[in-house]
C-alpha cells in the first residue's frame, strides 16, 4: 500500500481588516524602517522573516509585543514609535518639551490653555502635575500648591499610585517653597516610606525624594540629618548622559514640526523628552553635590567640603541652563571664607553674580550678597557689610525663604550690635525670633 499523501494546510493569515491601531502601527514601522535605510529582510533577521514584517506593515497580521520590541531595538526607537498618538498628546508632549529644556514658563502657559479643552480625567491630573512643576520651576510655591494636590487626588482615585506619588512629590516641593518646611518634610517622608514598602515607581524616584528630604533638612539647620539621607542617595547614582543629543532632538522636533512632518516631530520629540529627564536628574546629582558640600563645610570638614563642590562644579558646568553654577560658586566662596582666604572668596561671588544678574536668579543674588556681607564684615569692612546683609535680607523677604532669612537676621544684629546700635540689632533678633516660633 503506497503511503497517502499528506496534503499541507494552507497558512491562514490573521487578517486584521485594516483597523486603525494595526494600521497605524504597519504605517510606523514602515516609516521607521525606511528611515533607517532597511530592507524588511535586514529588519527582520535573524528571529523574523520578510513575510512577517510586509504583512504587517499593509496590517494583515496581528502585531505582537515581541515583535514590536525587536523591531524597536533593531530600528534604535522605543516601543512607542510604532503606536498611533493619543487625541492631545502631540500638544501635551509640547508643553512636556518645554518643561524639560527649562522654558518653565512657557509651558506653564501651554498646560493652562490645556486644562480649556475637554480632556479625560487622566490627561487632566497630568497636565494639573505639568502645571505645579512648571510654577515650582518658577519659585511660584504657594501657587502651586492646588494644582499638585489636585493632580496627586486625580490619581489616587484612578488608582495610579506611582503617578500620584509623582505629583506628591511636587506638591512637598511646592510646599518647601511656600516657608512650609513641615508640612514638605511629611510629604516627602511618607512618600519615601511607601517606596521602601515596594511600590512601584520610576528608578531615580527614591534619589530625587532623599535629596528633596535632604535639602529640606540643611535649609532648616539639620546638617547631619542632610548628610544621612544624601549619603544614601549617592549610593544610588549612576552615570547620566549630558544634554547634547536632548538639545539636538528637540531642534529636530521642532523643524520636523515646521516643515509639517508631524510623526517624525513626535518621535524626535519623545526620545528628546526621555533624555532631558534625564538630564534633570543629573541637576539633582548636581544639587546633591552642592548641598553634601555645603553640609561638610558647616561641620568644619573643608577638604571633603572642596571636593563635593568640585564634583557639582563639574556637573554644573555641563548644563544648557546656567542657573545652578552661581549657586556651586556661591559654596567655593563659602569654603574660601572658611579658610581666611577673603580674596579668592570675593573672586568667586563675582563671578557668582555676573551669572545671576539682572534678577533672572534672585535665590542665587540673596545667596551671594549674604556670603558677600559675611567676607566684608570679616574683613574688617562693616558698613558695605550692612549694605550686603540689608540686599541679601530683603532677597530673602521677597523669596520667603525662612530658613536662610533666621540665620542671615542673627548675624547682621550681632554686627550691629559690635557697631554699637543695640536698638537696631535688637529689631532684627526679634524677626528671627519670630520666624523661629513661626517655622
Amino acid at each position: 500500500m503506497e503511503p497517502t499523501a499528506t496534503r499541507r494546510k494552507p497558512r491562514v493569515l490573521n487578517v486584521v481588516d485594516n483597523r486603525p491601531l494595526a494600521k497605524a502601527i504597519g504605517e510606523n514601522v514602515r516609516r521607521l524602517r525606511t528611515a533607517a535605510k532597511l530592507t524588511q529582510r535586514e529588519l527582520a533577521q535573524p528571529r523574523y522573516t520578510p513575510a512577517y514584517v510586509s504583512a504587517l506593515e499593509n496590517a494583515l497580521t496581528k502585531p505582537s509585543m515581541a515583535a514590536l520590541h525587536y523591531f524597536g531595538e533593531r530600528l534604535g526607537v522605543p516601543i512607542g514609535a510604532f503606536l498611533p498618538a493619543e487625541p492631545g498628546r502631540a500638544d501635551r508632549l509640547g508643553a512636556d518639551l518645554r518643561l524639560a529644556s527649562g522654558d518653565y514658563a512657557g509651558a506653564l502657559g501651554e498646560y493652562q490653555s490645556l486644562l480649556d479643552s475637554a480632556v479625560p480625567d487622566r490627561a487632566r491630573a497630568e497636565i494639573l502635575r505639568g502645571i505645579a512643576e512648571s510654577l515650582c520651576r518658577l519659585r511660584r510655591g504657594a501657587e502651586a500648591v492646588a494644582p499638585a494636590a489636585e493632580s496627586a487626588a486625580r490619581f489616587e482615585r484612578l488608582q495610579r499610585a506611582a503617578d500620584a506619588a509623582y505629583a506628591g512629590y511636587w506638591l512637598a516641593y511646592a510646599h518647601y517653597l511656600a516657608d512650609n518646611s513641615g508640612e514638605a518634610r511629611t510629604i516627602l517622608k511618607t512618600l519615601l516610606e511607601r517606596v521602601r514598602e515596594g511600590m512601584e515607581v520610576l528608578p531615580d524616584f527614591r534619589f530625587r525624594l532623599l535629596v528633596a528630604l535632604a535639602n529640606v533638612e540643611n535649609w532648616e539647620g539639620e546638617p547631619q540629618r542632610a548628610l544621612a539621607y544624601l549619603e544614601e542617595a549617592r549610593g544610588r547614582v549612576s552615570d547620566l548622559d549630558d544634554g547634547r543629543r536632548a538639545t539636538l532632538l528637540m531642534n529636530l522636533s521642532r523643524s520636523y514640526g515646521d516643515v509639517g512632518d508631524d510623526e517624525a516631530s513626535l518621535q524626535a520629540g519623545s526620545q528628546a523628552l526621555v533624555l532631558f529627564q534625564v538630564l534633570h536628574a543629573r541637576q539633582e546629582i548636581a544639587s546633591m553635590e552642592n548641598t553634601l558640600s555645603l553640609a561638610m563645610l558647616h561641620l568644619g570638614h573643608l577638604e571633603r567640603a572642596h571636593a563635593f563642590a568640585a564634583q557639582a562644579r563639574e556637573h554644573a558646568d555641563v548644563m544648557p541652563e546656567a542657573t545652578f553654577l552661581p549657586h556651586v560658586l556661591d559654596t567655593e566662596a563659602q569654603i574660601a571664607l572658611a579658610e581666611g582666604n577673603h580674596e579668592a572668596a570675593l573672586q568667586k561671588l563675582a563671578e557668582a553674580a555676573a551669572d545671576a544678574d539682572g534678577g533672572r536668579n534672585p535665590e542665587a543674588s540673596a545667596a551671594i550678597h549674604y556670603t558677600r556681607a559675611r567676607v566684608l564684615a570679616a574683613e574688617g569692612r562693616p558698613d558695605h557689610a550692612l549694605d550686603e546683609f540689608r540686599l541679601a535680607a530683603q532677597g530673602y523677604r521677597d523669596l520667603r525663604f525662612a530658613g536662610r532669612l533666621r540665620p542671615l537676621l542673627s548675624e547682621w544684629a550681632e554686627l550691629l550690635d559690635r557697631l554699637g546700635k543695640p536698638a537696631e540689632a535688637v529689631v532684627l533678633y526679634r524677626e528671627a525670633m519670630a520666624l523661629k516660633s513661626r517655622g
